[in-house]
């Protein structure tokens, strides 16, 4: 994988320890500052793989948009020492809205 910038990989940080505040797929600009800045850093993390995002309607035409984690940025987060938040998004969501992630077992 190519490497993060400095930005992207602390915004990275940011979304997956904020995780848990949204069942593991957090809010996008809930807790995090959303900005022009952050929207390209979200844009460079889909790119690399690392996350998608998802739109959930709240109200009748009121969307709101959330990062669902995939295998490859679950395992980043792991090779960066966040293991725990890695795995309570496996925990979290294994089985659920179709999403499987691998086992919560340490990279070797």
């Amino acid at each position: 994988m190519e490497e993060l910038t400095k930005d992207t990989k602390a915004l990275f940080v940011e979304y997956i320890e904020d995780a848990g505040n949204w069942s593991g797929r957090p809010l996008v600009g809930g807790n995090i500052e959303s900005s022009m800045k952050n929207n390209g850093h979200l844009t460079d993390l889909k790119k690399k793989g690392l996350i998608t995002t998802f739109e959930h309607e709240f109200n009748r035409g009121q969307f709101e948009t959330f990062i669902e984690w995939t295998q490859k940025g679950i395992d980043y987060a792991r090779t960066i020492g966040l293991t725990g938040d890695a795995n309570y998004i496996v925990h979290a969501h294994n089985g659920s809205f179709s999403v499987q992630y691998g086992n919560t077992a340490p990279l070797s």
